[in-house]
């Protein structure tokens, strides 16, 4: 990286946990200090310490500090730190494991066991449930600082670019530049941030532009507007099949899967830049609305492929398909900039269909659009806790002025045009010249103001949907909570609550709830959080629905079942609810499920 050292931006994720208990601790010091591997797929392998040549990891192996670990393309390793905390090591990642458990001082001087996890390069979700009291988790790489008390966030290291960008799933981040130590920022859940050097960064941001009835009259723009039930929004992607993987089924296997996550990649592109009204698009509304957040992100999840097609390669292309209609309900907004259906057309269609007074005007609003975005991100950089270079421009014009060149020197990467009439334009802008005129103020490192998380690859989004799906619960932003506290709220709502200990833990409840058949797969993991197809599969136990399924232990099958009855069960009070809902409806000819059978026989205790 020209003129900027490692130790210039060299930066470390930290993570404390203050929720563990002492018969963790006391385990963690009896077993000797090692990363575990749980789980894998594709090629994964490691460089145990001291070693000089790579192998292949096997499920249960154990590995000291020091040891390294990399996957490749569509591969991954999940490797435990203990029986609550770990990490998923994703495709084309390389990390090393510094140290497990190792005394350390932070700090103020005390001592703590520390973990060290270096990211070299790639991506790295944690999977943090309960640390020590004693113990800190270090994630590290060459671009970024952050301390979380939250179970999951995903910590991706670009080493090319020398970017870090940390996404955030639950409760906060702290997130710090080593150059300076009050250079830091508050990331709550579901938003991210990225830190990379002002020398060698760029920034980038979408703007987007619609068929303008003030430019091109009303008259004009009315010949292309389509009923809203009628439009969709629709997107294309093609996927390789790995070089690695034998056999025609199994590659087309790979292939089609990767291009519908691409797929529905494209569509959330698509979707967060529909237009509400020519200025605001469905993505500044979701950075206000976790809620209409999780419905928009639940109809992209759920969006099915309207053609699969095979090339002689086994190379496969999806097209998704979501409703307009369906997104302007999600969002509680009328979609009427958004005049027909969407989906990317080449610049040569656009014309012909459009004409090119459309095309001149649309993508220069296109164009102000994305040069106001960058304007936004940069003026929010973070050059000290709690403050940002555009409070600084309000106080020197200097840096006002600096500012406005360099975003009016934005360039253009990326051009779309869509069948609705709409543009939508990439542009970057490099940050050299701040830090040229500026060293002083900014520092090294460039700290962006948190933003909404923008899921553009769905493995992502399957990390963090619980929480999004948590934000669906009535009153807002209240969470489905652990799998521990849904045991004792189903046990209180049978009506067993007194058969309960007073001093009973959630083990207790999911026990005693296992012991009466109702139970996740793999039974009760009370730390563990719940989402949609688990809050299914107990509701199918408790209503005795098991014997109408093929297999009551698919989540998807049970999920189905309860769609077909027209319920959205997507909180613990959906579940709750829906109990007494459908023990009621089914009528004296349904087999009594358990909730029946247990409430009536405690009944008079």
């Amino acid at each position: 990286m020209k003129g900027t050292t490692v130790a210039a931006v060299s930066a470390a994720l930290v993570l404390l946990g203050h929720t563990a208990q002492a018969t963790q601790q006391a385990a963690a010091e009896e077993d000797s200090p090692s990363a575990t591997v749980t789980a894998q797929r594709g090629k994964t392998e490691a460089l145990v310490t001291g070693a000089e040549q790579w192998g292949d990891t096997e499920l249960g192996d154990t590995y000291a500090s020091g040891s390294e670990l990399r996957t490749g393309r569509r591969s991954y390793i999940e490797v435990g730190l203990d029986e609550d905390n770990g990490f998923r090591i994703k495709g084309d990642t390389q990390v090393r494991v510094d140290k497990i458990f190792e005394a350390a001082e932070d700090d103020s001087g005390k001592v703590i066991r520390l973990v060290e996890l270096q990211v070299i390069d790639g991506e790295v979700n944690a999977r943090l449930t309960r640390i020590p009291d004693d113990s800190r988790v270090d994630v590290t790489c060459p671009t970024a600082v952050a301390g979380a008390t939250g179970t999951g966030f995903t910590f991706t290291f670009d080493r090319a670019a020398m970017r870090a960008l940390v996404k955030v799933a639950e409760h906060r981040v702290l997130v710090q530049a080593r150059d300076r130590k009050d250079k830091s920022v508050t990331v709550n859940a579901l938003e991210q941030v990225e830190v990379q050097s002002w020398k060698d960064g760029k920034i980038t941001a979408t703007g987007r532009g619609v068929l303008s009835e003030k430019v091109l009259g009303r008259e004009f723009v009315e010949r292309f507007r389509q009923q809203a039930e009628e439009a969709t929004v629709s997107a294309r992607a093609t996927a390789a099949a790995p070089d690695d993987l034998g056999g025609t089924e199994a590659r087309r296997a790979e292939s089609e899967a990767a291009a519908l996550d691409a797929a529905r990649a494209a569509l959330t592109a698509i979707v967060m830049r529909l237009a509400v009204s020519e200025s605001i698009t469905v993505a500044d509304l979701l950075a206000r609305d976790t809620p209409a957040a999780a419905r928009v992100y639940e109809i992209i999840n759920a969006a099915e492929p309207i053609g699969t097609e095979f090339a002689a390669d086994d190379s496969c292309t999806v097209v998704v398909e979501a409703n307009l209609a369906a997104i302007a309900q999600a969002v509680d907004r009328d979609l009427a900039a958004t005049i027909a259906s969407v989906r990317e057309i080449p610049k040569e269609d656009y014309i012909r269909i459009f004409g090119a007074d459309a095309l001149t005007t649309t993508k220069r609003a296109a164009e102000v659009d994305a040069k106001r975005r960058l304007a936004g991100k940069l003026n929010g950089s973070i050059i000290a806790r709690g403050r940002t270079l555009h409070d600084e421009s309000l106080r020197n014009g200097r840096v006002r002025t600096t500012v406005l060149g360099v975003v009016e020197g934005a360039i253009i990467e990326q051009e779309h045009y869509f069948s609705d009439g709409s543009v939508a334009l990439l542009m970057s802008c490099r940050l050299t010249k701040i830090v040229e005129n500026f060293p002083e103020l900014v520092g090294d490192t460039f700290l962006s103001s948190p933003e909404p998380v923008v899921f553009t690859d769905f493995e992502d989004y399957r990390v963090m949907r619980t929480r999004l799906l948590s934000a669906l619960a009535p009153g807002g932003k209240g969470g489905n909570g652990s799998q521990g506290e849904l045991a004792k709220a189903v046990v209180k709502m049978l009506g067993l609550e007194g058969r309960m200990d007073p001093d009973a833990t959630e083990e207790d409840y999911g026990a005693f709830l296992a012991s009466m058949g109702v139970a996740p797969p793999g039974g009760w993991s009370v730390h563990q959080f719940v989402d949609e197809e688990l809050l299914a599969m107990i509701l199918i136990q408790l209503l005795g629905l098991g014997s109408e399924m093929q297999n009551p232990n698919d989540p998807a099958q049970c999920v189905a079942l309860l769609k077909e009855r027209g319920l959205l069960l997507t909180s613990v009070r959906d579940l709750l609810r829906n109990t007494n809902l459908l023990t009621q409806t089914r009528g004296d000819t349904a087999r009594p499920g358990l909730y029946q059978n247990n409430l009536s026989s405690t009944r008079g205790r």
